[in-house]
Order: structure tokens, then sequence, then C-alpha cells
């Protein structure tokens, strides 16, 4: 039996503060993708920024009733223009706003373009993550990803302490996309 994970990423198209240029159209029509799973009986995450649940909480209630809501940080910026200190404080503010809303600590995450490292595999679990879903196991055909950074397992796999892409020993399950 094959089994395929469905995930949405939800996030504006620009930075919260550019509010004249942030796009808020595809978030608001989300619900026709979630009819179209729901007709289906189809399961999915919706890998979410704390922005877009900030500014759309009740929406967010309504689509946590069927899908999950997975931490896409708290801005949509990538983790390789951010310090340590910059990845923790987008962390815990996705997590206490997400614990705010939902009363409970979200499990799964999702870097933004899909960029990870190994030290944000490490925080994430020191964090509390169970899961990762950023790893882009082979090259996206046809155009170049930022997203991609070598060869993977296809295949959910616990990653190594010292390289992400590689099997190891570390808690936090990574699921690649495909």
């Amino acid at each position: 039996m094959k089994t395929c994970f469905l995930s949405i990423d939800v996030e504006f198209l620009s930075s919260r503060s550019d509010k004249e240029n942030k796009n808020t159209k595809g978030i608001k029509e989300l619900n026709n993708i979630l009819n179209i799973f729901k007709k289906h009986n189809a399961n999915a995450t919706l890998f979410t920024t704390g922005e877009v649940l900030e500014e759309y909480k009740d929406l967010a209630k309504q689509w946590a009733e069927k899908y999950e809501i997975a931490c896409h940080n708290y801005r949509h910026v990538s983790i390789d223009n951010l310090t340590q200190e910059q990845r923790e404080k987008e962390l815990d503010q996705f997590k206490n706003l997400y614990k705010e809303i939902f009363n409970k600590q979200p499990t799964g995450y999702r870097a933004p373009r899909n960029i990870i490292d190994n030290e944000q595999m490490n925080l994430l679990q020191e964090k509390g993550f169970l899961y990762d879903s950023s790893v882009f196991p082979r090259y996206p055909w046809p155009k170049k990803y930022a997203g991609y950074k070598g060869r993977a397992p296809k295949k959910p796999y616990h990653p190594s302490k010292k390289d992400y892409k590689k099997q190891g020993g570390m808690k936090i399950l990574e699921i690649p996309e495909s």
C-alpha cells in the first residue's frame, strides 16, 4: 500500500509589513481547494505562517477542525537570512500564537522556500517538533530551486545530527517532499 501526504503552504506573498503588496487572495480562497479535499475525504497538512494565523484566527480554527495546521515559521523568511537568535524567535512566536489559538503545541514544520540546514533541524528537535517536511530528496525538475541541497532519502527517515540529508539517530522525523 502506498501513502500520499497532501500539504499546502499558507503564507502571504510578501511580508506583513508590506501591507500594500500583501496578496491575501490565495488565503481567502483556500476553502475552494479544501472543499475538493473534503469531497474526496482527503486529509492534508496546512503549513501556515504565524502572520496568517494572527490575521485569520477564525478561519484557521475552521481549517483545524478537519486538517492539521503546522508551522511555516512566524514570517515567510528564509532561515539562511536569519541568525540563530532570530530563528529561535520565529519558532517561539509561532509556538506561542499556536498555543493561544489551538491550546496545544504544533508538531510539524516546513521551512520557507524549503531551505533547511543542520542547525535548524537540531533547533526543531530542541523546540519539541515531531517532524519536518522541508527536504527535497532530488532535484525538482525543470528549474533550479533554492531549497534543493543535494540528494536525501525519498522515504521518511530520522536525520543524522551532523547531516540532515542522511539517516541518523535524531528523534525528529523527516518526511521528504516529492
